[in-house]
């Protein structure tokens, strides 16, 4: 039954970069969950809002709105305000980690990432 349940996790990846959102599609996809990919930020409230996600995944760095600037608006939005946000950067500077809990994050991981730590975190997120 909990197997059932994970395969229905529905998880919305956020990237502006086609390949990561295609790498970390794959594997959530091999691991059961359905997954959603987008990779302009300015469209992911809307996406939000049409899927309702069971997690969202999101680089920081991002064209036009930023992954930190996404996350408190979604973290700010009535309805959506309870979905896990994990939050991911190849920026090395360690202040993004605090900056990404700040804005609301539930998750971080440093890009680039062991394929198993975030099938783990991922796994951990939908099952709160």
């Amino acid at each position: 039954m909990n197997e059932q349940l994970k395969q229905s996790k529905k998880v919305l990846v956020v990237d502006d970069e086609p390949v990561v959102c295609r790498v970390i599609q794959e594997t959530l996809k091999r691991n059961g969950f359905d997954v959603i990919t987008e990779t302009k930020s300015l469209k992911t409230p809307s996406c939000i809002q049409a899927i309702y996600p069971d997690l969202v995944i999101m680089d920081i760095k991002m064209p036009k709105l930023d992954g930190l600037t996404l996350c408190k608006t979604i973290k700010n939005s009535q309805r959506n305000s309870c979905v896990p946000v994990l939050i991911m950067t190849a920026l090395q500077d360690t202040i993004y980690e605090t900056k990404a809990y700040n804005a609301g994050a539930s998750s971080f991981i440093q890009k680039p990432f062991d394929l198993n730590n975030l099938i783990n975190k991922v796994k951990t997120l939908v099952d709160k």
